[in-house]
């Protein structure tokens, strides 16, 4: 009889207690204050990982289409000097009477850069008769800001002798001819001569 009703306390009891364990498969079957709880601090850092292997480089991709053409900059024409609205020859100089010569010119291109050509004479006779030696003077926006020289060459009149000189452009426009002197005149060239415009 004693153990009867043992076995039966037994029973009753356990079957108590396995009704107080649950089997818990998800967060949300725990209360949210109670799994605030049971979160724990927050470990340290890990040490950064090696560098994965370089990834092989991709297809080069398709050639785009072709963009539209730039505006063509148009040339600024040549100064003619002492033609209408041009400087003037100063100090009694002269385009060489020589058809065959290019005439005293200048013009600035798309870079600033102003170039010179031509033949200019002293006299044309048997002697020079300029007064001194500025050709003509540069507008202001084709000037250097500093005297910047260059080599050419005087050509005795009717003999064709040929002697070096310089050709000078100041910073205040006037183009000057370091005149050979002499009882003959001379002519002197300004072809090829280039300069930037605004620098020195």
């Amino acid at each position: 009889m004693i153990v009867a009703c043992l076995a039966m306390f037994v029973a009753s009891t356990g079957t108590s207690i396995a009704a107080r364990h649950y089997l818990i498969t998800s967060t949300k079957q725990i209360k949210p204050s109670v799994l605030t709880k049971l979160k724990g601090a927050k470990g340290p850092r890990g040490d950064t990982g090696a560098a994965g292997v370089t990834g092989a480089t991709g297809a080069t991709g398709a050639t785009g289409s072709q963009g539209p053409a730039g505006p063509l900059v148009t040339p600024e024409a040549w100064h003619e000097v002492g033609a209408t609205g041009e400087p003037a020859f100063t100090d009694g100089w002269s385009n060489n009477t020589d058809t065959g010569d290019t005439t005293t010119a200048f013009y600035k291109d798309p870079f600033a850069v102003v170039h010179l050509k031509g033949a200019i004479s002293d006299g044309g006779g048997s002697s020079s008769t300029v007064s001194g030696p500025a050709v003509f003077v540069l507008p202001s926006g084709d000037r250097p800001t500093k005297s910047a020289c260059f080599p050419t060459i005087g050509v005795l009149y009717g003999a064709g002798t040929i002697a070096a000189t310089y050709v000078c452009v100041e910073n205040n426009g006037a183009v000057d001819i370091g005149t050979l002197g002499g009882s003959v005149s001379h002519d002197y060239l300004l072809d090829g001569i280039t300069f930037r415009a605004g620098t020195g």
